[in-house]
């Protein structure tokens, strides 16, 4: 296990840490190192270096988080709970990399995994998450646990209202509005940061703590392999060469961040 639970930790916490760690190295176990490896990288086989949208997204969260306080008005620190809630409910990367740990234990893996909307837009993270549990179960209740739909629709709607107990969701466009306790919302918020930095933790660890530089590693036959790139910097794997040649061919570097 690459993240330690701690006696101090909640049921939700361990759990969250055991699932997560069980989702990485069932992947990372499976005779499709290569596709582990694109994983890592989330949707893109190319990316954009220090542009990438995950690191904009830690980032984000990062940023914010820092904003919460005892010094605050308590409603403001809701209020900051509520925006980091709703952009980490809403990043397509999560999803995108859970569905493919999924599927490489078979072979597969897919850059864009969910079907889009009217060939238009990408499905909304419900109906990504019931795929999800279709393929994995324990993840898929995890994440149907954190998620909360009307958490979002309110938030993102502006269609709530901070009380001095409680939040009321859906207050103006539906007919039945939900009054939400903020101890339950509290709870709620920090389960989906503590999901989050959970799942980014066991990420970076598999890119910093597992593979070293000039690790090769194979694809479908011996003709196809892929050579790790590693900075020695801060040993995290930066990006990986290729080549399609037998027996010796020369490698080509497709990815470096």
């Amino acid at each position: 296990m690459l993240m330690e639970i701690s006696d101090d930790m909640s049921d939700f916490e361990k759990d969250t840490v055991q699932i997560l760690d069980c989702l990485f190295e069932r992947a990372f176990k499976s005779a499709h190192d290569h596709l582990f490896i694109q994983t890592l990288f989330g949707a893109n086989l190319m990316g954009l270096g220090v542009m990438d949208s995950i690191f904009e997204t830690i980032n984000f969260v990062n940023h914010f988080k820092n904003f919460l306080s005892e010094k605050n008005h308590p409603l403001d620190n809701i209020r900051i709970g509520l925006m980091l809630y709703c952009h980490i409910y809403e990043t397509n990367f999560i999803p995108r990399v859970i569905y493919n740990l999924i599927i490489i234990r078979n072979g597969k893996y897919n850059c864009f995994p969910f079907p889009m909307t009217n060939n238009k837009w990408e499905m909304n993270p419900d109906r990504k998450i019931e795929i999800i549990e279709k393929q994995d179960t324990e993840i898929g209740t995890l994440m149907k646990q954190i998620y909360d739909t009307n958490i979002r629709n309110a938030f993102v709607h502006s269609d709530y209202i901070l009380t001095n107990k409680a939040i009321i969701l859906s207050a103006d466009r539906n007919m039945k509005s939900i009054c939400l306790p903020y101890d339950r919302l509290d709870e709620k918020l920090g389960n989906m940061l503590f999901f989050f930095y959970a799942f980014i933790e066991t990420l970076m660890a598999y890119k910093t703590k597992i593979y070293n530089n000039g690790d090769v590693i194979y694809a479908n036959n011996i003709a196809e392999r892929w050579k790790i790139i590693v900075n020695p910097d801060d040993n995290q794997v930066v990006g990986f060469e290729g080549t399609f040649d037998e027996p010796r061919g020369n490698y080509l570097r497709l990815r470096t961040l």
